[in-house]
C-alpha cells in the first residue's frame, strides 16, 4: 500500500509542525463551528497518517494491518467529528 512517506524525518517534522499551527490557527479563527472542527479533526487524521507512515513500521506490515490502521484512524476521526457536532 502506498503511504505518505516523505523520506526525511526533518521534512516530516516540519510538515507536522506546520499542520499543528494550522490546527491552532483554525481553532482560534474558526471558533467551534462545525466546519472548523471537521478541519481540525481532518488535519489530526492526516498527521496520524504521516506519523504512521514515517515513524512507525507500518509500511512494512502486512496489507491487512495497514488497512486496519487506516480504518481505525478514519473511524476515530468520523466518530469524534460526529460526537462534537451532536453536542
Amino acid at each position: 500500500m502506498a503511504g505518505l512517506n516523505l523520506g526525511k524525518p526533518r521534512v516530516v517534522g516540519a510538515v507536522l509542525i506546520v499542520l499543528t499551527l494550522c490546527s491552532a490557527l483554525t481553532s482560534e479563527e474558526g471558533g467551534l463551528s462545525p466546519v472548523a472542527i471537521a478541519l481540525i479533526f481532518g488535519l489530526a487524521a492526516f498527521k496520524a497518517e504521516l506519523v504512521l507512515d514515517n515513524f512507525m513500521e507500518a509500511p512494512h506490515a502486512e496489507a491487512h494491518w495497514q488497512w486496519l490502521y487506516r480504518l481505525w484512524i478514519a473511524a476515530v476521526t468520523i466518530l469524534l467529528t460526529a460526537a462534537f457536532a451532536a453536542g
